[in-house]
């Protein structure tokens, strides 16, 4: 296996779960995500053809149809994944006249473990750092740590998406390894770093759930935790460490430790409103 960009399409294809519906159609993927009180209707396209708007009409059709068949009372949106490959050129333009906007961009990176030089010695920090189990992460310091730091509504739909990913992983044969950053002198945790070690995509890990409080940043924790991550996997003998990463916010820490950029994505959302 070569981390190229169609290895990101032939991942998303595979990956499916009792959460999501999943349509193939050609060289798109729809998914309706339904996880427990939270409907949302996500569109993965990796589009190539001339004739946009027939395309467009056709997979609102599509999620019409299974909006109605799953009896979806609120439907939040679409989020569209433009690729650089993507045709026509100006898809982006063509989605903004249809009421997108654009939400962030994202690399897809990586890298090759066999062939990775970079020094990855581990900084001796003022916190303590512990391996935590699944339940832990389930805990209110924790809860509250992803709470105030990412963009979750509440405490329940943080519980909501901690049990689903463990559930995922579980299934899939999947293990998941969670770091948690700890002050000294209060165990307050101020950081988590996550790890699934790929059993359905053999040799590969990906990074996942990295967090770090605002007021703990640029002190060398995320760096750190990221180090911390690829001793693991090499110690583990895996081939290929993935991620995906905000081009404004990790992205560019990421690329310091040779993480290559295999793809990029720019996302744009439809809001349906509530």
């Amino acid at each position: 296996m070569v981390l190229t960009p169609e290895f990101w399409i032939e991942r998303s294809k595979e990956e499916t779960d009792e959460y999501t519906e999943k349509i193939i159609k050609d060289n798109v993927t729809i998914r309706i995500q339904l996880p427990e009180n939270s409907y949302q209707v996500v569109e993965n396209s990796f589009y190539k053809g001339n004739d946009f708007n027939s395309y467009y009409d056709e997979i609102l059709k599509l999620l019409d149809k299974k909006v109605n068949e799953f009896a979806i009372k609120q439907p939040r949106g679409i989020l569209w994944f433009v690729r650089p490959i993507d045709e026509p050129k100006n898809i982006s333009s063509l989605l903004i006249e249809k009421g997108f906007t654009k939400t962030r961009s994202e690399y897809k990176l990586g890298i090759d473990l066999q062939a990775y030089e970079h020094n990855i010695s581990i900084t001796d920090l003022d916190f303590d750092i512990e391996e935590v189990g699944e339940e832990k992460m389930l805990e209110a310091p924790i809860i509250n740590l992803m709470l105030n730091n990412f963009n979750f509504v509440n405490i329940e739909q943080v519980k909501q998406i901690q049990r689903m990913v463990i559930e995922i992983a579980r299934k899939k044969g999947n293990k998941i390894v969670n770091y948690i950053a700890y002050t000294k002198e209060d165990h307050k945790p101020v950081a988590h770093a996550g790890l699934i070690i790929r059993k359905d995509i053999p040799g590969v890990a990906e990074l996942s759930g990295a967090v770090t409080d605002e007021n703990y940043r640029h002190k060398g924790i995320y760096s750190t935790l990221l180090c911390m991550r690829i001793k693991r996997c090499k110690k583990l003998g895996l081939k290929y460490i993935v991620v995906n990463a905000d081009q404004s916010t990790s992205g560019p820490i990421l690329q310091k430790f040779d993480f290559n950029i295999i793809d990029t994505v720019d996302v744009y959302n439809l809001d349906f409103g509530k």
